[in-house]
């Protein structure tokens, strides 16, 4: 208890003492002022998929954004100042929580990319079903089993692939999911349950054009899907590669003295 409530009296003093830097210096105040902007913008958009488990392309865009120039405006004031970080020990401590917090970033941008290619995987299953589509309507008889057969194989993975991980991201601490993602697998389910009714239905003619109309559906989102998960992929990668630069860049610069 004592020591809870020492490390609270630690947090408010050094709280107290940045507000008061702050207040006396423009250049402090006009960065805390971009951090919190930049940090409240993370953390309402994380809570937007905190209970479903999963961000939209438009909602993890908008995070990897904010972290990669929240990194600019700590790396910034880093580089510029004109003081020995080794006698400082408010921009040292600054120094200390930039790569720690960088560090986490990294490790965001890896569970992202991660999670991109699970989407390609999913997206291959899915364009197996639909070249199966393609090749049974050119034949007669009992069309579409291996189409159906071809979707369940892609419901089996993908549900695999789900439970292992969550598994996986309760060992690790880091998972990303991807919400576009669950507007395909209704469709997924949808045509599943078309083509089933086809193959029991007697007006095969009528049935088969719902059929093509849901496979049509498909093939669009799934082209915007993909569209995303590329323009997303390019993203992450550059702010992966910004942010290992960077830290290089800081680490240079904290290992030299400011007059050399």
């Amino acid at each position: 208890m004592q020591l809870v409530f020492c490390t609270n009296l630690q947090y408010k003093t050094e709280l107290n003492s940045y507000e008061a830097a702050c207040r006396l210096d423009a250049d402090l105040q006009s960065f805390d002022t971009t951090l919190q902007e930049r940090t409240n913008q993370v953390i309402n958009t994380i809570a937007v998929g905190v209970e479903v488990r999963a961000l939209s392309f438009d909602s993890l865009k908008e995070v990897t954004e904010c972290l990669l120039e929240m990194n600019q405006e700590v790396v910034k004031v880093i580089l510029e100042c004109k003081k020995d970080i080794w006698k400082n020990p408010e921009l040292f401590e600054l120094v200390e929580e930039y790569f720690e917090n960088s560090l986490k970033t990294l490790d965001f941008c890896t569970a992202l990319e991660k999670c991109l290619k699970r989407a390609r995987d999913s997206q291959l299953l899915i364009l197996v079903a639909l070249q199966q589509f393609e090749e049974e309507t050119e034949l007669g008889g009992n069309r579409y089993v291996r189409t159906l057969q071809e979707l369940k194989n892609f419901k089996a993975a993908d549900a695999l692939r789900k439970q292992k991980d969550v598994i996986s991201s309760m060992q690790v601490g880091t998972y990303v999911a991807i919400k576009d993602l669950d507007n395909i697998r209704v469709l997924i389910d949808r045509l599943e349950i078309e083509i089933e009714a086809l193959l029991q239905s007697a007006d095969f003619a009528i049935e088969e054009d719902a059929v093509k109309i849901a496979i049509q559906e498909i093939k669009k989102k799934l082209g915007a899907f993909m569209k995303n998960v590329e323009d997303l992929g390019v993203q992450a990668d550059i702010c992966s590669r910004d942010i290992r630069r960077a830290r290089t860049v800081v680490l240079q610069r904290i290992i030299k003295h400011p007059n050399n």
